[in-house]
């Protein structure tokens, strides 16, 4: 990477890239405000889940249930994996999808030396 290019991109403007990259938030209120406000529903919610409170169509008992059922980790080869069950078109998407995902971060970290989390 001589010059601090990457394949004719100076470095300022990856710099510049990745800034654009993270995530704004619209702020409207004081800090205070938006902490109680998520400290609220962080609440709420484990109230329902806790109690197993029916709210509208959300039962949580059937939920917990269904995630148990949909939900299969196993380990192979020392490695935490996650088992899928989809139709064929699905598994050819998500390995295309999968492969184009690595080839860009292998060109990643050919390009700045470091690998994006």
């Amino acid at each position: 990477m001589p010059g601090g290019r990457c394949r004719g991109r100076p470095a300022a403007a990856m710099a510049a890239g990745r800034r654009r990259i993270r995530g704004r938030a619209a702020r409207e209120g004081s800090l205070f405000k938006r902490r109680a406000f998520v400290l609220a529903n962080t609440l709420f919610a484990y109230v329902v889940m806790r109690f197993g409170i029916t709210v509208g169509g959300f039962v949580p008992k059937t939920y917990v249930q269904q995630v148990v059922e949909n939900s299969d980790f196993r380990k192979y080869d020392d490695g935490l994996r996650m088992i899928l069950d989809c139709t064929p078109e699905l598994e050819r998407a998500l390995t295309q999808r999968l492969a184009t995902a690595a080839s860009a971060e292998s060109r990643d970290m050919a390009c700045t030396g470091r690998m994006r989390r």
